[in-house]
């Protein structure tokens, strides 16, 4: 959701100037020095509310309704980000008892700033940079569906069954065309009629293949009979339930359509996106 984006990015802003707060005490800058000492504390209480707060609506979907939200789906799980936030809240802990460590308290919590540090890049590297699907035309589009106002130019040109069965037909008007003697060399025609391979594109056989879902590798297996998708089989995945249960109505969507081209599910787009690619790597083999 937007909001859970906007919160991992300012937590994300707060995480790099609390680490400031070492490069501005070796500068011997005072005045750079006295600023990021008066903000260390506060930035560090907004840096734990901002972290938190995202921590409990990440996973869920770009798309999700307020009534929808599911807290914390993937705090418990093992990823960088919970790494993170644990390591946020270490340091906050280990501050209580400065005063009695000293300089032992010091060494530790450069330690644990740094190793903060470090699991966020890996946890931007992990996740990627995430923008709203409005911003994004290609996710928009999919999430989205077909807009009825908008044609491609070669939708514009091809009418559709309903309209060419409706539409009169217009007057057709024979032209004369004065006949020339020709200047080129005949082309000649076979005589032997063109033969089309009714042979299926499909093998029969089960295919099994994968794709990145929202969290974790989704894995399928398609069952090809006659030359068509006959069925398709979730045998691995990772994903919340409560949305991989509305992602999966896309199975029956790409047993319609013998494609993979078909929209996305809204409210589980990442995972329905996930079992397309899964499928689509399993016919490419």
């Amino acid at each position: 959701m937007v909001l859970s984006q906007a919160l991992a990015w300012i937590a994300a802003f707060l995480c790099i100037v609390e680490t400031l707060r070492y490069v501005a005490r070796i500068s011997r800058v005072d005045t750079l020095n006295r600023a990021f000492h008066r903000i260390h504390i506060p930035a560090g209480i907004l840096l734990l509310a901002t972290a938190g707060l995202h921590s409990l609506l990440a996973g869920n979907f770009s798309d999700v309704s307020v009534s929808e939200i599911e807290l914390a789906p993937a705090l418990l799980t093992a990823n960088w980000g919970t790494a993170c936030f644990l390591c946020a809240i270490f340091l906050a802990v280990g501050y209580l008892p400065h005063r009695k460590l000293r300089r032992k308290w010091m060494f530790v919590h450069r330690v644990l700033a740094f190793l903060m540090l470090l699991l966020l890049v890996f946890h931007l590297a992990d996740v990627g940079i995430h923008l709203p699907d409005r911003w994004t035309a290609p996710s928009f589009a999919e999430n989205a569906g077909h807009d009825n106002s908008v044609y491609s130019e070669r939708e514009a040109a091809t009418p559709t069954p309903e309209l060419a069965a409706t539409a009169s037909p217009l007057p057709t008007v024979e032209v004369a065309t004065p006949t020339a003697a020709p200047t080129e060399e005949p082309i000649l025609h076979s005589s032997q009629p063109e033969i089309i391979s009714e042979e299926p594109m499909l093998e029969d056989s089960i295919y099994t293949g994968t794709g990145q879902g929202r969290n974790g590798t989704i894995t399928v297996n398609v069952t090809v009979s006659s030359g068509k998708i006959t069925d398709i089989e979730i045998t691995g995945e990772n994903e919340t339930p409560k949305y991989f249960s509305r992602a999966k109505s896309v199975i029956n969507s790409i047993l319609s359509a013998q494609s993979t081209e078909v929209d996305a599910v809204t409210g589980a787009t990442i995972s329905a996106e996930g079992i397309k690619a899964a499928v689509e790597d399993a016919l490419e083999q």
